[in-house]
């Protein structure tokens, strides 16, 4: 009963004793409120002022604290009601970019569905009209929700209809920032030139003669690799190449490789092991998945063997390649004997490999090794271009190479048990390891010139 609005009076037909209409202050409140347009102002409270103080304050001479207070309390209603509306028109957009993405999934599952059922064409018809009008009242009830939200909201057709202009641009501009366009851009790129199958450990044959031109290049053109003794190689059955490791990328096996494939009667495809350093690096281990190496352990090897395929592994691990320009030539300790153990367990042959040109391709005259711990690498190396010259320098030095392939070693006249036996392991391993080594003294004495042969 206090309120004369709800009882149908109107506080400016009230008069004062000179005849002149008496203003409410809740009708002066209202019309300061920018964002009031419909509803009616409270009516005046008990006790209102007299009618000079009126007066003076409609004539604007009196500033009154209520009036400031209640400006304050609108400002900061105003500002709220603002950021109401902003969140309110965000949630709305991710809604409707939810809905978007929901029926592009929808619509993709029910192709899924459909091909999958594999339905007869009548009963096919039927099964698509329904779906197709569930999916249509799913849209009505989700647009007349949308509807209501923005007839709840100030401005909210405004902005409908510059969201709508612009929706297209936007979208276009969402594929550019978002991960999976160029994750699926870089996956198109990588799979030009690929064949449709590959072996179990990633080798893809399409591939590897797509790219053999390049190495091609570097085998008769750029090293100038001379081999010998690729006949020593079986035409047939599983075989175990063993060679001495250097040039701090693994070329060297990639030389191996080709001349095998190149020159051998059979063109017989070799699978190097290659050390988990070498995977390190961007994109080399994809790569060299695809061109036929394996990372090097002993179950990995044992299944290329009883595959019988030609198998190279490298005895000296990462401390050949990594070794300094002074220690050159000079073969490091064969580990554990580990390729013995793997050859008697797989009754292998083992060829021994010299290889004499690989030192020099990228020649570490110094090592920062912590900053290869830093970047993930075993090593950091320091040559004579590298850093230097920054991404020439990775470029391999032109030496002359020269490859022996030995006699082959046959361990079947060992007993089974011998594979046990580390201490006969050891003796192989250190004879086979001195071959190769003498090997390698041979080519460097008929070598006049690292860089002419």
């Amino acid at each position: 009963m206090g309120n004369p609005n709800i009882l149908g009076n109107d506080p400016l037909k009230k008069s004062g004793p000179e005849g002149k209409p008496v203003q409410s202050p809740g009708l002066r409140l209202k019309l300061l409120n920018p964002l009031a347009e419909t509803e009616e102002a409270p009516g005046p409270r008990e006790g209102h002022r007299s009618r000079e103080t009126d007066d003076l304050l409609d004539n604007g001479f009196v500033p009154s604290p209520r009036l400031k207070k209640s400006r304050k309390r609108l400002r900061k209603a105003a500002v709220r009601i603002q950021n109401l509306d902003e969140a309110l028109g965000k949630r709305v957009r991710l809604i409707e970019d939810r809905i978007e993405d929901s029926f592009e999934n929808l619509e993709k599952g029910m192709e899924e569905i459909l091909h999958r059922l594999n339905v007869p064409a009548p009963e096919l018809g039927n099964l698509e009209e329904n779906l197709k009008k569930a999916v249509e009242n799913y849209e009505q009830k989700f647009e007349s929700v949308i509807g209501k939200i923005e007839t709840s909201l100030p401005r909210a057709q405004e902005r409908k209809a510059v969201i709508t202009k612009i929706k297209t641009p936007i979208e276009k501009g969402q594929k550019l920032l978002r991960p999976s366009f160029y994750r699926d851009l870089w996956r198109k790129f990588s799979m030009l030139g690929t064949g449709d199958e590959v072996d179990e450990f990633g080798l893809d044959t399409v591939f590897e003669d797509r790219i053999k031109p390049v190495f091609d290049f570097l085998y008769d053109k750029w090293w100038r690799v001379e081999a010998e003794g690729i006949a020593n190689i079986p035409d047939s059955g599983r075989v175990l190449l063993v060679a001495n490791h250097s040039g701090t990328l693994p070329f060297d096996g990639a030389m191996i490789k080709l001349a095998v494939r190149n020159y051998h009667p059979t063109r017989r495809e070799v699978r190097p092991l290659v050390e988990n350093f070498a995977y390190y690096f961007p994109f080399i281990g994809n790569f060299m998945a695809k061109t036929g190496s394996v990372r090097a352990c002993q179950e990995n090897a044992v299944r290329l063997l009883e595959k019988d395929e030609v198998v190279i592994v490298f005895p000296e691990g990462i401390k050949g390649p990594t070794k300094y320009y002074k220690e050159r030539y000079r073969l490091q300790r064969f580990g554990r004997g580990g390729f013995v153990r793997l050859a008697l367990k797989t009754h292998s042959p083992i060829v021994p490999i010299a290889v004499v040109g690989s030192e020099e391709i990228y020649p570490i005259i110094a090592r920062l090794d912590f900053i290869g711990k830093i970047l993930g690498f075993p090593i950091f190396p320091i040559t004579p271009t590298f850093p230097w010259l920054g991404p020439l320098g990775l470029v391999p030095l032109p030496s002359k190479w020269h490859i022996r392939f030995g006699t082959p070693i046959r361990l079947d006249e060992n007993p089974p048990e011998s594979i046990d036996d580390q201490i006969l392991i050891n003796h192989i391993s250190e004879k086979i390891r001195a071959q190769i080594q003498d090997m390698v003294y041979e080519l460097l004495k008929k070598r006049k010139s690292t860089w002419r042969g």
